[in-house]
């Protein structure tokens, strides 16, 4: 794996872990009411999308159990519907998707790392 790519994925492992503790004992109507937590998954979510978007093709092929292009598609998403963001889907996004993505990323990488 490639030094950049290594960077990448632990950029996205660390800001799919934080926005994991944004939500850690919350529920879905404090984000509702909490703008700080709304803006704060925002930004994680942006964050993993940009890092993945430069994630190599090949480590990509080689990260399968990862869903690239909806993950690379989180940071478009978050920033072409800034004004209308449907917060469900940012809970969704979140509280469902989020686990399985951290688990293949620790997966790939080595213990420790983040």
């Amino acid at each position: 794996m490639e030094k950049n790519d290594e960077k990448r994925l632990k950029d996205m492992l660390q800001a799919a872990k934080d926005a994991l503790g944004f939500v850690q004992d919350k529920t879905r109507e404090d984000l509702d009411k909490d703008k700080q937590l709304t803006l704060s998954l925002l930004k994680s979510l942006e964050m993993i999308g940009e890092a993945a978007s430069k994630v190599s093709k090949e480590c990509q092929m080689g990260c399968e159990p990862i869903p690239w292009d909806n993950v690379i598609d989180l940071k478009q998403q978050v920033v072409h519907t800034y004004w209308d963001i449907d917060r469900d889907w940012v809970w969704e996004t979140v509280t469902d998707e989020l686990p399985p993505i951290i688990n293949a990323l620790e997966q790939l990488l080595p213990s420790g790392v983040v």
